[in-house]
């Protein structure tokens, strides 16, 4: 069996996160062959990335600086990947972790079927390091590549950024993520993936990611920068598959103002949500979904979503929980023991 060789590229913008994910990386069941960390602003405020190690469990380290502050993560991206040495770049994101055994899988999964590009699903958790939700992609993959082009269409169909892993030359193909691109970066690049035959798509229905949800996350991004981002990917769909955008126009419109509206919604800006809602029909499901999020918001119980989410489904979420925090607690034993 041939070795299958990833490059990690970690994108950073200085979160004090950016060393649990480093970790969640180096110690990989089959660790990865190097880790560029690609950090998005200036050497005179990059003092954090002189605690990095040059390696860690073997794995070495190199950090690369933007040069200055962008706010655009696949400009740090797209420049890790292109200082990138092995066969297959793999991404994480500085504040989420990925799963003990992610690489492994992965590499099972390409050796196996030669896949270009491949994804899974995620776990959720909290700033209590507790599991509430799980994010699967299953209902959404197709190996018909004419479903999954229509699932796409429909939905976001391949998850966050930081579950992707694909062949450098691919990657190099597509020119890399759009960097004119504020929001829906993972969105755009993904319709391109999909909208290339030639391109093999493999998906791993497992969670190999654990992906923190706070609202730090995306706190420089406001709703007018979403809406944006997501106008450009409507013109993206109907650019690249004007049949199908012909054909489902009515329910890839309805995907559209309900993403738009939830961004104004989230942010409090409850005149914009009602008149955007308004676009799509009463039938559609997301309307409901959206009337239920904004009496939500109405009675301030937005913020325990998670905590009802993890109570009603307490057995599989204990559960992984419990997982989560044993590869956490081995982690810090490896820091602690100097890695």
């Amino acid at each position: 069996m041939r070795k299958i060789e990833f490059s990690v590229v970690i994108s950073t913008c200085g979160r004090e996160t950016l060393n649990e994910a480093v970790d969640s990386a180096a110690y990989q069941s089959y660790a990865p062959s190097e880790i560029i960390i690609a950090y998005d602003g200036e050497s005179a405020y990059s003092t954090f990335l002189k605690d990095i190690p040059t390696s860690i469990n073997n794995v070495p380290i190199k950090i690369l600086e933007q040069g200055k502050k962008t706010g655009i993560g696949s400009i740090c991206r797209n420049l890790g990947a292109r200082q990138a040495k092995y066969e297959y770049l793999a991404f994480l994101d500085d504040d989420d972790l990925w799963a003990e055994q992610k690489l492994e899988k992965y590499a099972e999964a390409i050796t196996l079927q030669d896949f270009d590009f491949i994804y899974s699903n995620t776990n959720l958790f909290d700033n209590a390091y507790r599991i509430f939700d799980y994010k699967n992609f299953e209902q959404f993959y197709s190996k018909d590549r004419s479903q999954l082009k229509l699932n796409m269409m429909k939905f976001t169909a391949t998850g966050s950024t930081s579950t992707y892993v694909i062949r450098k030359s691919i990657f190099d193909e597509l020119d890399g993520f759009d960097e004119t691109m504020l929001s829906a970066q993972d969105y755009e690049f993904s319709l391109r993936i999909i909208a290339d035959d030639s391109i093999k798509i493999g998906f791993l229905n497992e969670p190999l990611l654990y992906y923190r949800y706070n609202t730090l996350k995306k706190i420089s991004l406001t709703p007018q920068l979403k809406v944006d981002g997501m106008e450009r990917i409507l013109k993206l769909k109907e650019k690249l598959f004007p049949e199908l955008y012909k054909k489902y126009e009515e329910v890839i419109l309805s995907f559209h103002y309900y993403s738009i509206a939830l961004a104004y919604l989230l942010a409090g800006e409850t005149t914009k949500f009602q008149e955007i809602s308004l676009k799509f029909s009463l039938e559609n499901r997301n309307y409901l979904r959206l009337s239920i999020i904004k009496w939500l918001v109405r009675l301030k119980l937005f913020n325990f979503v998670s905590e009802v989410k993890r109570i009603l489904g307490r057995e599989k979420y204990l559960s992984e929980t419990k997982k989560f925090r044993q590869w956490l607690t081995y982690l810090g034993n490896k820091v602690i023991a100097g890695r």
